[in-house]
């Protein structure tokens, strides 16, 4: 079964769909009804997924508020801590069936497939945070300073050294050079070493990294084609 089930309106797939392809290209497993294998109860199938999932994106548009499946899959969704609320369509509280406008809705009204919009990255934060097993949320916010540090750190670096490629008419992003690797590596290193103890040190480069490609979409690829060396586990 897929971690994550979205609900929708008919009307809203063609809207919806690059949310699908969005959460599928960053490796979420992600299921929506397109595909109804032959022989298989249509409700059934539908319940099942939902009640396998543990995060079910709801998107309420003009079309969703008035249908009668999105509101039952978002009242179950709501009932087992898995809804969370996407706003197609800018509607007003009173728009909601009742007892479903008590989350905050991620806003993706007229977002256009932009993985580097700040609204798509709070929704897959908190898609992700949801996915995430409690044992590991508990732990991981005791240094979630110190990781968002690092992220906004390699931001500004990026922003500085795109601004300069620009300024000089210099090659595509993917050919900015090793002297900005090594001050991204620089930069993780010393957070990550911040970090004690070993398993957690693997978890927050991974987040670190894993974060940093989905909103610049350059660093990763760069240090792997560099082949740099980050240091996760503390010196003897």
């Amino acid at each position: 079964m897929s971690e994550i089930f979205l609900s929708y309106s008919s009307d809203d797939k063609t809207r919806v769909r690059p949310v699908f392809d969005a959460l599928i290209k960053q490796g979420f497993g992600v299921f929506w009804d397109q595909q109804l294998p032959p022989g298989i109860d249509w409700d059934r199938w539908i319940r099942d997924h939902l009640d396998e999932c543990r995060c079910a994106v709801v998107f309420w548009s003009r079309h969703a508020i008035t249908s009668a499946n999105v509101r039952h899959e978002a009242t179950i969704a709501q009932e087992h801590s898995k809804y969370l609320p996407v706003l197609l369509d800018d509607l007003q509280p009173n728009d909601f069936p009742m007892g479903l406008y008590t989350v905050q809705c991620a806003n993706l009204i007229d977002w256009d497939g932009d993985l580097a919009d700040p609204r798509w990255q709070t929704l897959q934060s908190t898609v992700e945070n949801k996915l995430a097993p409690v044992w590991m949320r508990s732990r991981l916010a005791r240094y979630d300073g110190s990781i968002v540090a690092t992220l906004d750190e390699l931001r500004r670096i990026a922003a500085g050294a795109q601004q300069s490629a620009i300024a000089q008419e210099a090659a595509p992003r993917s050919e900015i050079g090793e002297p900005f690797l090594q001050t991204v590596a620089v930069s993780i290193r010393r957070k990550v070493a911040e970090i004690p103890g070993a398993f957690l040190k693997v978890i927050a480069l991974i987040l670190i990294i894993y974060a940093s490609f989905g909103v610049l979409g350059i660093i990763f690829p760069m240090l792997t084609k560099m082949r740099i060396d980050i240091q996760i586990y503390s010196p003897r």
